[in-house]
């Protein structure tokens, strides 16, 4: 089971880096105001694994962003918040499936084409 509450000292500072990083980031937009405003994305990766474990661990990651996991037509799975218009905070899942299936194609295409004789 993956946790998300790494307390290794290696994982509290790089937290405290991203936390001053975005601090830096705030402060320098407010003291800029020349500056073209950014869209700022914050996205969490999911971790290798069984699909099922991948899944729960969207599914505990939006818990914890307060929203819930959807998905569109092509069976991306995501769970997004947005924190004012312009910065987002999202994690992200891909079908493994639909990957595989483009690979098994081509490798059958190719297949085709060597068993007939013809060449590239």
């Amino acid at each position: 089971m993956t946790v998300f509450r790494d307390e290794t000292t290696e994982a509290a500072h790089r937290r405290a880096d991203l936390i001053v990083g975005l601090r830096d980031l705030a402060v320098f937009i407010e003291t800029h105001p020349d500056t073209p405003l950014p869209t700022v994305t914050a996205s969490f990766r999911v971790p290798a694994g069984p699909r099922g474990e991948r899944v729960g661990y969207l599914d505990r990651l939006a818990a914890i962003l307060g929203t819930d996991v959807s998905g569109d037509d092509m069976g991306n799975l995501y769970a997004l918040r947005r924190f004012g218009p312009d910065v987002t905070a999202e994690g992200h899942l891909s079908p493994e499936d639909r990957t595989m299936r483009a690979w098994r194609a081509a490798v059958e295409d190719h297949s085709a084409i060597a068993a007939n004789g013809a060449t590239a």
